[in-house]
């Protein structure tokens, strides 16, 4: 990623342009085209939004998008091809119990509502209200 945010950086100061013009031009906050041009990926919700930023960016610089995409694609791959088996099992399980936790939790909750309920009906039908 570090060196697609160098290209980039190249390319936009060989065509003069600042990054405060980029980022009106392409309305994107300044942070975003710094981060894109030092390769920080984390600065960005998820993978589409750092892709579109960088491909917006490419097209405005006037680059090959698709080449740039490429090279983009290329990064994707080789980050998530160090992933291994065991650790993507481990996540789902992982993710897994904090879904069961979270439905154990609201299940709870609905059961104390219910049984809240019961009781002011109970209350209603012995004081007659």
């Amino acid at each position: 990623m570090k060196e697609i945010g160098e290209y980039l950086k190249q390319e936009r100061r060989k065509n003069g342009v600042s990054i405060s013009e980029a980022c009106e031009d392409l309305n994107l906050n300044q942070q975003l085209i710094e981060a894109i041009e030092e390769g920080n990926s984390k600065a960005f919700r998820d993978v589409f939004e750092l892709k579109e930023a960088i491909q917006s960016y490419a097209k405005y610089l006037g680059l090959n998008v698709d080449e740039v995409l490429d090279r983009f694609n290329d990064f994707i791959f080789e980050k998530t091809s160090r992933i291994s088996l065991e650790d993507i099992k481990n996540s789902k399980k992982f993710k897994n119990r904090e879904i069961a936790q979270e439905f154990r939790l609201n299940f709870e909750k609905i059961l104390a509502e219910v049984q809240e309920l019961r009781c002011e009906a109970a209350w209603r039908s012995v004081h007659g209200a």
